[in-house]
């Protein structure tokens, strides 16, 4: 795949983050294909590109996500927190 239809995806990934609430998931996707970018700019083959886009993307994911989330100050609550709780629907 050309280096800049990976440029593309990137930011196609990024503006899906921008628009999901919470998660920060497709960013590290997003990266993911801009780094991958460079090296389909590299002149690697497309199964390389595919291979090194998954596992940046999920390396990146499994390293940084948490932390991420901790400095942001996310946090998913505990089942027990949530019981008995009243929600309304908008």
């Amino acid at each position: 795949m050309s280096w800049w239809l990976w440029v593309l995806f990137g930011i196609g990934l990024l503006l899906v983050e921008l628009v999901t609430p919470g998660g920060l998931f497709a960013l590290f996707f997003g990266v993911g294909a801009i780094l991958t970018a460079v090296v389909s700019l590299a002149g690697a083959g497309s199964a390389f590109q595919w291979l090194a886009f998954t596992v940046i993307s999920v390396v990146l994911l499994a390293t940084l996500r948490g932390a991420l989330q901790r400095r942001l100050g996310w946090r998913t609550p505990a089942v027990e927190e949530i019981v008995g709780e009243e929600v309304t629907l908008l």
